[in-house]
This record gives C-alpha cells, sequence and structure tokens, in this order.
C-alpha cells in the first residue's frame, strides 16, 4: 500500500488469515481507521493490530474464528450510535462484533471513531 502510516505487519496479518471474508473485512476497518485518524500510528502488538494516536491507544482489532472484533477506546463518554449492531459497551471501551455478512454501518463508524480519537 502506498500510504505511509500502513505498517507492513499490519498488511501480512491480513493477508494471513484464512477467510476471505475477513480479508474484507479488516481491509476496510483499516482504511476507515486512517481516514477517520490520519495521525494514527499502526503496528502489531500481543499478535494483533493496535493504533495509537499521541502514544494512546485509538483501537484494536483482530479476527477470531467467525468474526472480526474492533474495540475502540475512550468512548466513555460517547454515545454509541444505534445503526451500529453488536455492540458491547464497556465504561471506557466499545466492542463491534462482525459476523460473515452482518451488514454495520461505516459512516457511523467512521465519526464515532474519530470522536474518540479526538479526545486524546
Amino acid at each position: 500500500m502506498a500510504d505511509n502510516n500502513y505498517n507492513q505487519d499490519v498488511t501480512d496479518y491480513i493477508q494471513k488469515l484464512d477467510q476471505e471474508w475477513q480479508i474484507e473485512i479488516c481491509k476496510l476497518i483499516r482504511k476507515i481507521i486512517h481516514q477517520s485518524v490520519p495521525e494514527v500510528k499502526e503496528q502489531i502488538k500481543m499478535t494483533t493490530p493496535n493504533y495509537t494516536k499521541n502514544g494512546k491507544v485509538v483501537c484494536t482489532f483482530f479476527a477470531a474464528k467467525t468474526w472480526v472484533t474492533l474495540t475502540i477506546f475512550n468512548t466513555g463518554n460517547l454515545e454509541i450510535p444505534e445503526s451500529l449492531h453488536n455492540v458491547s459497551d464497556y465504561p471506557d471501551r466499545m466492542q463491534l462484533k462482525i459476523k460473515k455478512g452482518h451488514a454495520w454501518d461505516e459512516h457511523a463508524l467512521a465519526r464515532f471513531m474519530q470522536q474518540a480519537a479526538n479526545a486524546i
């Protein structure tokens, strides 16, 4: 990828996934992250893609057997968009679990991620 903010280790992580739909979801999540938080830095940390801004974690994602989980941090004061489903809400973070064929609102996710990153 031509973008200088893309880390080869993250590219390798995504390309090594077994299921094509997970590869596509992870590529899309990655694109949303970089568009929403242009100054984000990505790396592999503890075997999964990890995204930071000003040294603080913005989000991370990983592929499991039948889903992809995206965790966004610094969400304690934010309202989760109603259009995002399969969400687990914790005091300081939100997890979105995406399964094959699961429809999700990419635009709402991008705005939500941008709001969370703005708090950093």
